[in-house]
């Protein structure tokens, strides 16, 4: 017990010194759009460094259920953006860098389950506008043997102190 309050202490202090906190929902699918997407949540921690440039990190859970196979991913990565208005509000290129981890399984009679935990990275862009955020990027996973390409669209909603209000001057 003593080791699950002092993660949940040290998870606070982490959270209290970034600025912003942003919810969103995901949708993940293939670059073809093919099958079923990936459907999911995420959390964006961010704080602004310098007129417009942020930096912080996103964690997610995404779930998939078709053709015989149920799949959990787990995106892992720092995220870097720019809003170009120089204020945390409209249009801004972002970039990723991390880790996805992702664990299937077979559904029938015969059960094959499989985790992996690969090498990730995205580039993508966004408008933000008020709370509400709105994003789409392109993500590349590296595996072994060859990568997977994806669109992730997101729809988030910010909480925090700059909370999408223009810095006064």
């Amino acid at each position: 017990m003593r080791k699950v309050l002092l993660l949940a202490g040290f998870i606070g202090i982490f959270v209290n010194s970034f600025s912003q906190f942003s919810a969103n929902v995901d949708v993940v699918t293939n670059t073809k759009f093919e099958g079923s997407p990936f459907i999911g949540v995420s959390g964006v921690l961010s704080k602004e460094i310098d007129n417009g440039f942020c930096a912080g990190g996103l964690l997610g859970l995404q779930f998939y259920t078709g053709s015989g196979l149920t799949s959990i991913r787990i995106p892992f990565m720092a995220e870097a953006r720019y809003y170009v208005s120089g204020e945390t509000e409209g249009f801004y290129p972002l970039a990723n860098l991390g880790f996805v981890h992702q664990e299937s399984k077979t559904n029938g009679i015969i059960q094959i389950k499989v985790s992996t935990t690969n090498f990730a990275f995205a580039l993508g862009a966004g408008v933000r506008f008020g709370n509400t955020d709105i994003s789409v990027k392109y993500e590349n996973v590296q595996f072994s043997l060859g990568h997977a390409e994806v669109f992730d669209f997101k729809l988030g909603f910010w909480m925090g102190q700059s909370g999408g209000h223009k810095r006064r001057r």
